[in-house]
């Protein structure tokens, strides 16, 4: 009897341990504001490469990252880089001039108190491309 108790109140600990895990989940998102259209390809390294065009002043949410671990404010916080690859060209064949895989030129754009959703976006204007 003693041994089941001591069985059921492990599992019980474990069962507690594995609820209390944060969890986070982020988008990935594009607005284009660059007065034409655009066409973007993502790698995400684990498929197949994504190839989207977005009409002018349109929003794409092109990927969503999500994973225990950790909160969805943690997760922006600590976020440096893409894990991905990505590639942006305007209506006249011109590639996207800045660095797309540095994180300061995206806008972090964290979740309400009551959502879990973050957002990582990139605003597209004319002056981006050569």
């Amino acid at each position: 009897m003693k041994s089941l108790l001591k069985t059921v109140t492990a599992i019980g600990f474990i069962i507690l341990a594995a609820a209390c895990d944060h969890t986070y989940q982020v988008e990935y998102e594009i607005r284009n504001i660059s007065g034409t259209s655009i066409t973007i390809s993502v790698d995400p390294l684990v498929d197949s490469v994504i190839t989207s065009t977005i009409a002018n002043d349109t929003r794409l949410t092109f990927l969503d990252d999500f994973g225990i671990g950790s909160t969805t404010e943690d997760h922006l916080d600590g976020m440096e880089s893409l894990f991905f690859e990505l590639s942006i060209l305007n209506g006249n064949g011109e590639a996207y001039n800045k660095d797309i895989r540095d994180i300061s030129n995206w806008e972090k754009i964290y979740p309400e108190k009551n959502q879990s959703i973050g957002r990582v976006r990139l605003s597209v204007r004319p002056q981006d491309f050569d």
